[in-house]
C-alpha cells in the first residue's frame, strides 16, 4: 500500500534533466513546468549550455523563487547537447531519470501514471510514445502493445524507436552500462539530431528489462517545427551525415577500450546506414558513397571475422544499387547520363 507521503509526491523517484541553450522564448513556460514537477516531488537539473542570447544571471533571477533543494541550476561553457545530457547523468541522484529539451514539455498526469508502473515493476527502461503539443501521437510505434508489457531489452529493435526522450531510464542502469551520449557529434554541426539512433544502439546491447506501455502513458510533448521543404531538406542533410556519424561512433568505441562489435550491433549499424542512404536523392547517394566506404573500412576493424563478408557484401550492394540508380537520372553535374 502506498504511504500518504508517496501519494503526495508521486514523482519523488524521478529526476528531470533539462538542457537549455538559447531558449529564452520558452523560459517562463519552463519555469511553470519545473514548479509543477517539484511540487509533485521530482528533482530537476537545469543546465545552461553557454547560452549566448540570455545571460546566466538573468536565468538565475527568473528561477530565483523556485525551491533550491529540488532545482539544480548550473552553467557550463557551450559543449553541445550530448555533453549536457552526460552531465545530467552524472548529477542525477534519484532512481529514475527523464530527459527534457527546454522548448518541449511533459504531460504530468501521464508521467505520474508511469511513475506508478516504475514503483510496482522496477524496470530498467520504460518506453512510451511522443506527443505533439495537442497531445496527439506524432507517429505510430513500431512496438505497439495494448497493456503495459515487460520484456528483455535485447528482444526489441529499440534503435528503430528513436527518441531518447520517449524513455524513462533507471539511473543505475545507465551508469552500470557506461551509456553516454557522444559529444564528438558536434563535429557534424550544432543541429545533428540523429544521434538518438546511436544512443539506442548502445542500449540495445545491454542486459535488462524494459516495460513497453500503451499510448495513453505517453508523457513527452515534442514541439516540432511544421513540416516544410526547408525542414525536409535539413533532415536529408542529417541523413547524408550518417556515414560520418557512424565513423565517430566507432572511434568512440576505441576510446572506451572495446575491441569488437556484437553481431547485433554490427547489423543495426548497417541497417541504419542503409535506411538513411536510401532516403536520399540519387545524386546525394552518389556523393555519400566515399563517406560510406570510409565508414565501412573503419567498421571492418571492429567486426568479427565471420561478419566481415557481410559488411563487404553490404558495401558492394549499396554501391552497385546507387550507381545503377544514377544511370536513370537525367542530369548529373551538368552531364546527361545514358544507360549502356
Amino acid at each position: 500500500m502506498s504511504s500518504p507521503r508517496t501519494k503526495q509526491l508521486p514523482l519523488k523517484d524521478i529526476t528531470v534533466g533539462i538542457s537549455f541553450f538559447n531558449k529564452e522564448k520558452y523560459i517562463y513556460d519552463l519555469r511553470e513546468q519545473i514548479c509543477e514537477l517539484i511540487e509533485l516531488g521530482s528533482s530537476v537539473i537545469l543546465i545552461n549550455d553557454g547560452s549566448t542570447t540570455i545571460r546566466h544571471t538573468e536565468i538565475e533571477k527568473i528561477f530565483s523563487e523556485v525551491e533550491k533543494e529540488s532545482l539544480k541550476l548550473e552553467f557550463q561553457m557551450n559543449s553541445g547537447s550530448a555533453a549536457t545530457r552526460n552531465r545530467i547523468i552524472d548529477r542525477a541522484q534519484t532512481q529514475y531519470l527523464v530527459f527534457l529539451d527546454a522548448d518541449d514539455a511533459l504531460a504530468i498526469d501521464a508521467l505520474k501514471e508511469c511513475s506508478q508502473l516504475l514503483r510496482q515493476f522496477q524496470p530498467d527502461l520504460l518506453k512510451t510514445e511522443i506527443l505533439n503539443p495537442e497531445s496527439e501521437l506524432i507517429s505510430s510505434s513500431i512496438i505497439d502493445v495494448q497493456s503495459p508489457t515487460i520484456g528483455r531489452i535485447t528482444d526489441f529493435e529499440l534503435f528503430r524507436n528513436m527518441g531518447y526522450s520517449r524513455y524513462i531510464y533507471k539511473t543505475d542502469f545507465v551508469r552500470k552500462n557506461k551509456l553516454r551520449f557522444l559529444p564528438s557529434f558536434m563535429e557534424l554541426g550544432d543541429y545533428f539530431i540523429l544521434d538518438d539512433v546511436f544512443w539506442m544502439i548502445q542500449i540495445q546491447e545491454c542486459e535488462g528489462e524494459i516495460m513497453i506501455t500503451p499510448q495513453w502513458f505517453s508523457f513527452y510533448k515534442y514541439f516540432q517545427e511544421p513540416f516544410s521543404v526547408v525542414s525536409r531538406a535539413r533532415y536529408r542533410q542529417q541523413e547524408r551525415l550518417m556515414p560520418k556519424a557512424t565513423r565517430l561512433y566507432l572511434q568512440n568505441l576505441r576510446r572506451t577500450g572495446r575491441r569488437k562489435l556484437s553481431e547485433r550491433e554490427t547489423r543495426n549499424l548497417l541497417s541504419n546506414l542503409a535506411n538513411s542512404i536510401d532516403d536520399l536523392t540519387p545524386r546525394s547517394q552518389i556523393f555519400t558513397i566515399p563517406d560510406l566506404v570510409w565508414a565501412l573500412v573503419v567498421l571492418l576493424r571492429y567486426t568479427h571475422v565471420y561478419q566481415r563478408l557481410e559488411v563487404l557484401g553490404f558495401g558492394a550492394g549499396q554501391i552497385r544499387k546507387h550507381l545503377a540508380q544514377l544511370t536513370n537520372t537525367t542530369i548529373f553535374h551538368g552531364l546527361k547520363i545514358n544507360k549502356i
